[in-house]
């Protein structure tokens, strides 16, 4: 998570220490990293372990079975609960916001061809990745 930052910078009383930004800028700002900076401050210096621990233990805790397609995939990576995966770039001829229109024709006609290497080339990566993977319950939709 990263919090826009060009123009606002008297909105922040601190700033997390340059070696928490993140690595990507948008529009030239590289923003800030309020989110890192807390959990490494709980956590110290090896906070992604007690993060994802903390993480998964609260999802017990809640009832939450699955890691989903969204998460980070440091939660995957762990292997401790059920996860999904997010396929990458997978449209049809109709979609909205990013979202192939599951209840078009088109949709039902692109999903059955085994034969279309679009599709085929989107899945390929996913599946890949958890084929021999017992913790991987499949693969989700992107968001956009």
């Amino acid at each position: 998570m990263v919090t826009p930052t060009a123009g606002r910078e008297t909105l922040f009383r601190e700033r997390p220490p340059q070696d928490v930004l993140p690595a990507r800028e948008r529009d030239g700002d590289r923003g800030a990293s309020f989110l890192t900076w807390n959990l490494r401050r709980r956590f110290g210096a090896g906070w992604p372990a007690a993060w994802i621990d903390l993480t998964l233990r609260r999802m017990d805790a809640w009832g939450l079975n699955t890691v989903a397609n969204w998460s980070d995939e440091r939660l995957w990576e762990a292997k401790r609960k059920p996860y999904v995966i997010p396929l990458e770039s997978w449209l049809t001829a109709v979609s909205y916001l990013g979202l192939p229109d599951v209840y078009s024709e088109a949709f039902a006609r692109e999903a059955d061809d085994p034969l279309d290497e679009r599709h085929a080339a989107a899945l390929r990566p996913g599946l890949r990745r958890v084929e021999d993977d017992d913790v991987a319950v499949g693969v989700g939709a992107p968001a956009g």
